[in-house]
């Protein structure tokens, strides 16, 4: 895995487990949800207001939303969006997932 070809693996990798995990519909929805996250990344400072320690709020395309902090769940945020109370994702925690992870990655010394 280099630098380049990196992005590019973990999206076929998850592509991979959404179609393993969901249905076809399903996994359709999520991965549009994960397009529109990968653009939110770039915006985030823009759309992104602390309420509190734990709280955001997300100031989304379709409207703006909280986001609550849940640290030592498998999902770290909860988010007040329609489609997080259907699926337990969303585009706004996703671009949060995706920002943190990035930092991480970025972060560390090879």
């Amino acid at each position: 895995v280099t630098l380049e070809n990196r992005n590019g693996l973990i999206e076929d990798i998850c592509k991979l487990l959404r179609a393993t995990l969901f249905p076809e519909d399903v996994a359709q929805e999520i991965q549009s949800k994960a397009s529109l996250a990968q653009k939110y990344v770039t915006e985030l400072p823009a759309r992104l207001e602390r309420l509190s320690p734990d709280r955001l709020r997300f100031r989304g395309d379709h409207g703006a939303y909280e986001i609550s902090q849940q640290p030592g769940l498998l999902q770290p945020f909860c988010c007040s969006c329609p489609f997080w109370f259907q699926r337990q994702t969303c585009s706004h925690t996703l671009a949060l997932l995706m920002s943190t992870a990035t930092m991480t990655v970025n972060s560390q010394q090879y």
